[in-house]
């Protein structure tokens, strides 16, 4: 199934205090098909999004946390590829979660009680 696939291609390591490692909750992983569509924005060289997956984070404690997304495959079609995503989750005075660290204002959103990346 696709969506194991891409569950599977996700890898968290996790750097807390605890040496608790954050996990996927395999059990919320939603796979959805859309149509074809772009953002507003009218980037060059701009892919079309075809494909959605969310799922719960689970064990995210204060700390970095890194997330990997290694080469997807889809339908014989891989994106030869390797983004990651970082973290940081913690008191406002931590120094490792200060925001005069961000590089993103617009990776990580609310949306009610949620986070999303």
């Amino acid at each position: 199934m696709e969506c194991d696939r891409i569950t599977k291609a996700i890898v968290l390591n996790s750097t807390t205090e605890k040496g608790i490692i954050a996990s996927i909750d395999t059990s919320s992983v939603n796979y959805t098909k859309i149509s074809a569509r772009m953002t507003s924005n009218n980037f060059v060289g701009e892919i079309p999004t075809v494909w959605t997956w969310s799922a719960n984070l689970k064990n995210v404690y204060h700390g970095i946390h890194q997330l990997t997304v290694a080469n997807v495959s889809l339908s014989r079609v891989y994106t030869n590829s390797t983004d990651k995503f970082l973290l940081r989750i913690g008191v406002y005075n931590n120094p490792l979660i200060s925001p005069l660290s961000n590089y993103s204002t617009s990776l990580v959103h609310k949306s009610g009680d949620r986070f999303y990346v």
